[in-house]
């Protein structure tokens, strides 16, 4: 009798546990061919800028700290990007660091002028499952995950990867 009794209650509470990780599966899944998750943080000047704010267009979303030298150069490349962007793509870039004041002088005086957020709470970090970076993630005018790049771009393989979605090709070669 107190077996069957331990058998109900480990099935049951395995029962639970599963309902738990089904009802999970419903949010958004941050990799490839997934809606990408929404999230709203400030821009560099205080602003709330949401995601979903630029459903319908192409976004190369970019995620990047101060202190990763990789970062750094992407940071060269989005610019030049930046200066030439489509009129149907946005750059949405997500800085990782605590220290908006230091990261706010080291952009002007680089003098890069695209858009930076910051999620210096690490929200985003955990909503996007970031491993390393740059992470850069390629989202569709529908919003869904077309590419995921852990590490640095140039500007030439963000154009052939924007074409390429346009195109309905994955990631160039």
């Amino acid at each position: 009798m107190r077996k069957t009794v331990i058998f109900v209650f480990v099935t049951l509470l395995l029962l639970f546990s599963l309902t738990g990780c089904a009802s999970k599966s419903s949010k958004a899944i941050p990799f490839e061919n997934n809606q990408a998750p929404d999230f709203e943080l400030k821009d560099i000047n205080g602003n709330p800028v949401r995601l979903s704010d630029y459903k319908g267009k192409t976004i190369l979303l970019t995620f990047w700290s101060i202190n990763c030298p990789y970062c750094l150069k992407e940071l060269v490349e989005l610019q030049t990007f930046f200066s030439e962007i489509p009129s149907n793509t946005v750059l949405i870039t997500v800085n990782l660091d605590m220290e908006q004041e230091k990261v706010k002088t080291y952009l002007k005086e680089k003098g890069y002028t695209f858009p930076v957020l910051f999620d210096n709470r690490g929200e985003i970090i955990k909503k996007y499952l970031i491993r390393g970076i740059p992470l850069n993630i390629l989202i569709d005018c529908n919003g869904i995950i077309k590419t995921r790049i852990e590490g640095a771009l140039t500007k030439d393989y963000i154009i052939k990867m924007i074409n390429s979605i346009e195109e309905g090709i994955k990631k160039p070669a």
